[in-house]
């Protein structure tokens, strides 16, 4: 499999961090439940799937920062976390002619957190987040078509690939913010340090649950 087919297939998970979030975690499940803990915005680093102390989020740069607060609906709390796979399925093909087609499971996960306003960020492909619009019936949020990304991912060969994703289509529903269901296209082209150029498309659709 091509180098950056490579990349592409385990660019969606989040990359591991965060000892002194899982230090902090612990003490705070130690402490009495009515403990507020408050922490300068960037102090604290992202647990390995987006963890952070209640009433904080996971931010583009992998650290903690408060929750955004004022007037934000408060339907989108069923939304926010981290979300793994327990079925779906994953296609990706590139303008080389490379293709692949495999299963998403529990190693593979979706972190969303709060937006600005009445917006939620998706984090998947994506690091600073895709902007999802809550819809009127409040059980699914939907991502404004041609948003870009980029993306870079150096892999075990250390051939690093660089991608601009532009997302094409992406809803994310949760009737209770237990379980949920999501589907999404992004495509885009990529460079990588071996001289290899080109487009790559990705598909993807599952069920997940709320860690």
């Amino acid at each position: 499999m091509r180098a950056h087919l490579r990349s592409v297939r385990t660019s969606g998970r989040v990359a591991p961090a965060g000892l002194a979030l899982a230090v902090v975690l612990g003490l705070l499940a130690d402490a009495s439940c009515s403990y507020s803990p408050s922490f300068a915005n960037g102090l604290l680093q992202c647990g390995d799937q987006g963890q952070c102390p209640k009433g904080y989020s996971c931010g583009a740069d992998n650290t903690c920062s408060k929750s955004s607060g004022g007037s934000s609906d408060p339907a989108l709390d069923a939304f926010v976390g981290t979300w793994s796979f327990a079925s779906g399925t994953e296609s990706v093909s590139c303008s080389d002619g490379s293709s692949d087609s495999f299963a998403l499971d529990a190693t593979d996960f979706i972190v969303l957190d709060r937006g600005s306003g009445n917006n939620l960020l998706l984090r998947y492909f994506c690091d600073s987040g895709w902007t999802m619009t809550l819809g009127s019936n409040k059980s699914m949020a939907s991502a404004p078509s041609n948003q870009n990304c980029p993306w870079s991912f150096t892999d075990s060969s250390n051939i690093t690939t660089n991608y601009t994703w532009s997302n094409k289509s992406m809803t994310f529903s949760t009737l209770d913010g237990l379980a949920a269901t999501t589907t999404g296209r992004i495509s885009g082209p990529f460079t990588a340090s071996n001289n290899a150029t080109g487009t790559c498309d990705i598909m993807f659709n599952g069920a997940l649950t709320k860690n």
